[in-house]
């Protein structure tokens, strides 16, 4: 599924330009940042949380994680109803 939905939104042959671009800002959105950003701010809070206990980073941690599925969850209920055509 997930797959399908980055290749339908990259594909230069969109099925309708505007909904593409709307698309693809959407897939950078909500992937690019998360994944990207987000993954090393895990990385990075996770080891100072493991290295310092009981400084706060676990806050920090939670913040990032919770940051995460709610932008893949937005991503995902803006387009429940879309059948790809």
């Amino acid at each position: 599924m997930w797959t399908y939905y980055y290749l339908y939104f990259l594909s230069p042959s969109g099925h309708n330009a505007a909904m593409g671009n709307i698309a693809k800002k959407d897939l950078f959105t909500t992937f690019l940042i998360p994944f990207i950003l987000g993954k090393m701010a895990l990385v990075y809070f996770g080891l100072m949380y493991s290295a310092y206990p009981g400084e706060g980073y676990g806050y920090v941690l939670c913040g990032v994680i919770t940051f995460t599925l709610v932008m893949i969850t937005r991503f995902l209920w803006k387009y429940r109803h879309h059948d790809g055509n």
